[in-house]
């Protein structure tokens, strides 16, 4: 993810003011059509420039094809039903309102996607699994966006086990070359392994789960005094 430029701003600046003056047209148009007619009015118009953009591309629209059902699903759950409801929303409310709840979408999105997805949950910290050199590739994209990393092992690429909690130290050479944020360093950690981890690598942070139980989910006291102890005799006066 790159910075934002200048034009950015101004064209995002530009896109708000266009999103946000739909609403004082739709509110206009409520007095002369009902929800559904302006709700078929708005998509009827944006789809002609959509398919000549298309066309002009030659992209294959998959609405057309036998694959219709899907799609057709997916416009009314995302075009034809919202649409008709801001239509009847704008309708009972003040324009500018309609336009201030609109913008909480994202963030009621991310709150959902908080809930109801393993990858998007809402935080400062990423956490990327590791497999080989290729995984660091993907921090680029985030680098410009996170607070810290957390590198993990991750499963084989032929592997279907879950991510985390796999007890499985990845290769800490992969990390040599890192000039990104710091980053929590996880994955196989034990009272065994722990020093060398610190010295290896540049990490902030240590996350440790499996290598401090005495078998699944059952933490161990005297091995978490024990990594604790280890860690900070590793880690010296680096962070007091």
């Amino acid at each position: 993810m790159r910075e934002a430029k200048s034009i950015d701003v101004v064209l995002l600046t530009i896109l708000g003011i266009i999103w946000g003056s739909s609403f004082f047209n739709i509110k206009i148009a409520t007095y002369s059509y009902d929800p559904f007619t302006l709700a078929l009015i708005r998509v009827f118009f944006a789809s002609i420039p959509l398919y000549l953009l298309c066309k002009y591309k030659k992209i294959e629209i998959q609405a057309f094809t036998k694959n219709w059902k899907p799609y057709a699903i997916i416009g009314l759950c995302n075009i034809t039903i919202p649409f008709t409801l801001i239509a009847i929303g704008t309708s009972q409310i003040n324009s500018y309102l309609a336009a201030i709840l609109m913008s909480t979408t994202p963030l009621s999105g991310s709150i959902l996607a908080h809930f109801f997805t393993n990858d998007e949950k809402i935080t400062f910290l990423k956490s990327i699994g590791i497999l080989d050199k290729r995984d660091i590739k993907v921090t680029q994209e985030y680098k410009n966006s996170v607070d810290y990393f957390l590198f993990d092992a991750k499963p084989d690429n032929n592997s279907t086990s879950q991510r985390g909690g796999l007890n499985k130290v990845f290769d800490w050479s992969i990390l040599d070359d890192w000039s990104g944020p710091s980053y929590f360093l996880s994955g196989g950690l034990n009272i065994n392994n722990v020093s060398e981890a610190i010295k290896r690598s540049d990490a902030s942070v240590i996350d440790v789960s499996s290598g401090v139980e005495i078998k699944a989910g059952v933490k161990d006291r005297k091995k978490i005094e024990d990594f604790v102890q280890i860690t900070r005799s590793a880690y010296g006066n680096k962070y007091e």
